[in-house]
């Protein structure tokens, strides 16, 4: 199937906002910063590290930690099961977001090498507080993706190895149109592949009716657009903020 894509990759975009990952090479204590109760706001602060259990390093793969029902996808109005409100954990497993007092959290490692994250759930939570997680490791998990879903488990590798290359967060932006008659395509899934939300299940958005996406993904990580059809989607990575226009056919 033809696709016809055109980038424009811009090294800065400063109409756009977005939360950066922690990259300095600073010392762990100072990752950490001073807690208090609460913020001027009101909100809560909850920051900390993740560490495989038995080890001090971090997981691989994207890990998330996300607001549990804080859903950010919605068309007509309606809400879907997206993706929830979420930080990225950084590269050296630390993580920080800010919340409100009652909030429930999850953390969500890499669903095929890590076990079943309703493990990490923590909820009502009061206070800003430091929360450090251990997470434990399922090789038996990745045996059977490798023995059963032998083509999974070759892009989990692939995707294993990107997600060395680079740390941080970039933003995409992009809009999906139509091939044929170059108009917008509405309610096009966009998602980071091997991310999951709460009701473990791929977390994706959709374009709005002006054809249009916009994510903060870490660095290097495919994104896949229509990727439900098989002969008419487009996968792609960015190791910089990027503005992507998608020709798809109908």
């Amino acid at each position: 199937m033809k696709f016809l894509i055109y980038a424009l990759i811009i090294l800065s975009i400063t109409t756009f906002s977005c939360q950066r990952a922690v990259t300095d090479k600073i010392s762990e204590v100072s990752k950490i910063q001073n807690v208090t109760t609460e913020n001027l706001d009101g909100t809560i602060t909850i920051q900390g590290k993740v560490t495989v259990k038995g080890t001090n390093n971090p997981p691989v793969g994207i890990t998330t930690m996300n607001v549990l029902n804080k859903w950010v996808t919605k068309a007509d109005g309606k809400q879907f099961s997206g993706e929830n409100k979420n930080v990225y954990v950084d590269k050296n497993g630390y993580y920080n977001i800010t919340i409100q007092k009652g909030d429930t959290l999850v953390l969500i490692p890499n669903q095929y090498l890590y076990d079943n994250f309703r493990n990490y759930r923590f909820t009502n939570l009061q206070q800003s507080q430091i929360l450090n997680i251990e997470i434990n490791q399922d090789l038996q998990k990745l045996e059977k993706l490798k023995n059963d879903t032998p083509i999974v488990f070759e892009n989990l590798q692939k995707f294993l190895l990107d997600s060395e290359k680079a740390d941080g967060l970039v933003t995409v932006a992009g809009t999906v149109y139509s091939e044929q008659t170059k108009k917008p395509l509405k309610d096009i899934v966009v998602l980071n592949t091997f991310l999951r939300n709460t009701k473990d299940t791929g977390a994706y958005h959709l374009t709005n009716d002006k054809g249009q996406f916009f994510l903060v993904v870490p660095k290097n990580k495919e994104i896949a657009v229509n990727p439900l059809s098989p002969n008419n989607n487009f996968r792609f990575s960015a190791n910089q903020d990027t503005i992507v226009n998608i020709f798809l056919k109908n």
